[in-house]
């Protein structure tokens, strides 16, 4: 065992002290304090405390780029900007969480996982449908490294981050007037009342990838696997 291993759960600190680990938000922040709670008894965080801990540093990064996308995306809904003028920086926050759902997949297979969890692919479902995006778009993209797609796969998923699709909130219409012909305005409108989709195209189908909606099952997911390591006897 590397004594890195040994020493690098020691310099983690109580990110909520005196809070039930229930009750602590976002789930990043929830598996810092599992790691500061067990870090004396968990036999994992003896061993492979920095497999575990860079795990927990992913589920961070992905809720600072699904944080840093919310505050942009409720500066369009507010008016103070246009979704013109803030798609380039959205989709850059997009690209940073897809690329980070990869690592922490790659976490999540491996060799680790499998020695003492068990495989964890059927608990992987929404990680697993991104990491296909990542694939074939945000790692490298599929027209400049292609894995034996048609021309016609790699130039539209070239092309993802080029069009929106606007999927209706509950309750909420993205039907306009047709006296609203200014389309910044319709832009923010479909915004307040929608989920803003990429919508990513492979040989089996669409996959539409909105990460306001998918965001809390990623964590979930993330969370359980990282608790359950943390936990393993």
């Amino acid at each position: 065992m590397s004594s890195f291993q040994n020493l690098s759960n020691s310099y983690v600190e109580d990110p909520a002290p005196g809070e039930p680990i229930d009750h602590v938000n976002p789930l990043s922040k929830r598996a810092f304090k599992l790691v500061h709670d067990k870090k004396a008894t968990s036999r994992l965080l003896t061993t492979n405390s920095i497999n575990i801990i860079g795990a927990a540093d992913m589920m961070e990064g992905l809720d600072y780029h699904h944080q840093n996308f919310m505050e942009l995306f409720g500066d369009v809904q507010l008016g103070h900007t246009t979704f013109r003028a803030s798609k380039p920086n959205l989709t850059h926050e997009i690209v940073a969480y897809i690329n980070r759902v990869g690592q922490f997949y790659h976490f999540a297979i491996s060799a680790l996982i499998h020695e003492t969890i068990g495989s964890q692919d059927s608990n992987l479902t929404t990680i697993k449908s991104i990491v296909r995006v990542r694939n074939k778009h945000t790692a490298h993209r599929s027209i400049d490294a292609p894995r034996r797609e048609s021309e016609f796969e790699k130039e539209e998923q070239a092309m993802l981050f080029s069009g929106t699709i606007f999927s209706p909130r509950a309750g909420l219409s993205t039907k306009m007037n047709d006296s609203e012909l200014d389309m910044d305005v319709i832009l923010q409108k479909l915004c307040q009342n929608s989920f803003v989709n990429f919508q990513f195209h492979e040989e089996a189908g669409f996959f539409n990838f909105s990460i306001e909606e998918q965001h809390p099952q990623v964590m979930s997911e993330a969370y359980a696997i990282v608790s359950k390591l943390i936990n393993f006897p």
